[in-house]
């Protein structure tokens, strides 16, 4: 075999690969696309036609469940004001758990102190503790505290992000330079000076990244508003669309599409915007310190 039939072979080789590949990334993408795809279909078709079968061109019906959509949020299931609730306790639970996690993140990349590892070795056991375990301790906790149906018995808790606080910690090791830590030491910068005018722009990535997931995972939080909150004015969108999907309202699927639809925009646009950070981020972070 010639050197140049060695190089037509490797070529042919290394593109069969790249189609195989990319025929593989687009039937995945296809696949996870289809059920978003139908979604947004049905939030355009009526109940009976929905009824009736599937279909992948769009219908007639989106104002019309658009108007039955607000006649509804006129009682006590009213989206708009789900979609708002769930905003705000998205967007607070999330600053909150990744202000905390970065703080303890940071302290745990470049401190020393007793216990250390004891006390990681705590946090990294807590992440395998499925949430519903803790629930009923915690509405105990928040009966004796007062915070049953408030806000704040589900922004506290996210405070204890402990993921973020265990990816944030690998990702400090990679992205700050210890010895940057000691030069502002030196010009005399205090440790919560140093933390926010070195620690968290260095961070900005690792941040953005866990965000995403942050605002996604609080955004989408069912059980917690179920348990802990009584109010109906207060009920976050995924409680609310629970309520659509019974027969006390005699379910509307086409309302009920609709109402996931509109509940999952924010969130498509929260990703759409920060997506660049989270290959990013996770690159980075997955580096050995």
């Amino acid at each position: 075999m010639t050197v140049d039939m060695a190089i037509d072979n490797n070529k042919r080789s290394y593109i069969i690969q790249r189609v195989v590949v990319y025929t593989v990334l687009i039937v995945l993408a296809i696949l996870c696309a289809i059920p978003f795809y139908l979604m947004f279909i049905n939030s355009t078709r009526a109940s009976a036609d929905i009824n009736h079968g599937l279909s992948f061109i769009p219908g007639t019906y989106l104002l019309k469940n658009f108007k039955k959509l607000v006649e509804l949020g006129s009682g006590q299931v009213n989206v708009f004001r789900g979609l708002l609730n769930s905003a705000f306790i998205a967007s607070t639970s999330t600053v909150l758990g990744l202000y905390v996690a970065s703080l303890a993140a940071y302290g745990f990349a470049f401190y020393n102190f007793k216990g250390k590892n004891a006390l990681f070795a705590i946090i990294l056991a807590v992440l395998m503790v499925p949430v519903q375990l803790g629930l009923i301790g915690y509405f105990q906790l928040a009966q004796v505290y007062k915070l049953l149906d408030t806000y704040w018995a589900l922004i506290l808790p996210a405070g204890a992000n402990v993921f973020s606080v265990f990816f944030l910690r690998q990702y400090a090791g990679s992205v700050i330079d210890y010895e940057m830590i000691q030069a502002a030491r030196i010009e005399g910068a205090g440790e919560v000076r140093i933390f926010h005018t070195i620690g968290l722009p260095l961070l900005k990535s690792g941040i953005a990244t866990m965000a995403i997931f942050a605002f996604v995972g609080n955004w989408n939080n069912y059980l917690g508003p179920l348990v802990l909150l009584f109010s109906t004015e207060k009920f976050p969108i995924p409680v609310i669309i629970g309520q659509l999907n019974t027969s006390t309202y005699k379910t509307d699927f086409g309302v009920l599409y609709l109402a996931i639809a509109l509940s999952l925009t924010p969130i498509l646009i929260i990703f759409v915007i920060f997506q660049r950070f989270i290959i990013e981020g996770i690159s980075l972070g997955a580096l050995k310190e």
